[in-house]
């Protein structure tokens, strides 16, 4: 075999490598982009399940909503209303929405109406029922039924109220039942807000006064200087200064009593001295000897 021959063997044998390990990598590629689809079909069944599903919740929920709303009778959307005091509101509908009633007796009755407001979120939350006292074209007042929460922003102006003119039989009672609950907290807590206020009112004064008595007695008071002499001094001084004088005495006096001690071990000392330097005079005056001179105090 000539030289190109082989030259045209190894490349042969070379692209065979080649394609070998690229056919490799584009299995490889294959396989795991089919388990990634068939991963990603099994997710998207699940989920076009899931949606369905909850499609149907929300018809159903919608559905229900609207069947609710129907027994609330008319509905009166994007009404202005302006607070006029906290249980009662000015909005903006007139006799051609509402209509006055009628007792048994045939006598008129002003309407009543319940008042959604729009919350944060964008959604309605309920207010109250309200009973109008003045009806007029387009500016109509009206006033809570029953007392509604002490909170200064629990009726908020707005253009975007919401008004029905009838609960539904089927909630009737329930919405009694809440009124009834309501007004007997409320009650109970103004009786407890009011026992507070009492109870406050009848004991700050005597803290106030014993803590001034207590501060009188710990730093004095003056207005006792007077009658020095006819009362203890610690009533007029305080506690404190006078505690203060004591312990100032009492260092005198340990100051004092050190410098006795002090003084007192000297002088036995000296004695000790002087006793043991006669007696040796004395020994040598029965010797015989000349005694030195007697011994003396130094002091």
């Amino acid at each position: 075999m000539n030289i190109w021959g082989k030259v045209l063997a190894f490349l042969i044998i070379l692209l065979g490598g080649g394609a070998f390990v690229l056919t490799t990598q584009l299995l490889d590629f294959r396989n795991s982009w089919v388990k990634q689809y068939e991963t990603n079909k099994k997710r998207l069944i699940e989920v076009k399940a899931t949606t369905q599903a909850k499609r149907k919740e929300l018809a159903e929920l919608e559905a229900n909503y609207e069947l609710l709303m129907l027994s609330w009778d008319k509905i009166h959307e994007n009404k202005q209303a302006a607070v006029l005091a906290p249980d009662t509101v000015q909005i903006a509908i007139g006799p051609s929405d509402i209509m006055e009633g009628k007792d048994k007796e045939g006598k008129a009755v002003m309407p009543v109406i319940h008042a959604f407001k729009p919350d944060a979120a964008g959604k309605y939350v309920y207010v109250g029922e309200f009973r109008a006292e003045k009806l007029a074209v387009g500016n109509s007042t009206f006033k809570a039924t029953i007392s509604l929460p002490d909170d200064a922003n629990y009726i908020q102006a707005g253009a975007n109220w919401r008004i029905r003119t009838r609960v539904p039989v089927s909630d009737e009672q329930t919405f009694v039942d809440f009124s009834r609950r309501f007004l007997i907290l409320q009650e109970s807590t103004i009786a407890k807000t009011n026992e507070l206020k009492i109870l406050t009112d009848d004991v700050a004064p005597k803290i106030a006064m014993n803590l001034a008595n207590r501060e009188n007695q710990v730093k004095g008071n003056v207005a006792l200087e007077a009658q020095r002499g006819k009362l203890p001094n610690v009533l007029i001084d305080g506690q404190l200064p006078t505690l203060a004088a004591m312990e100032e005495s009492r260092n005198a006096l340990i100051a004092e009593a050190d410098d006795l001690r002090h003084r007192l071990h000297t002088a036995v000392t000296e004695f000790e001295r002087l006793q043991s330097e006669n007696g040796r005079a004395a020994n040598d005056f029965l010797k015989g000897t000349t005694p030195p001179a007697p011994a003396v105090s130094k002091r």
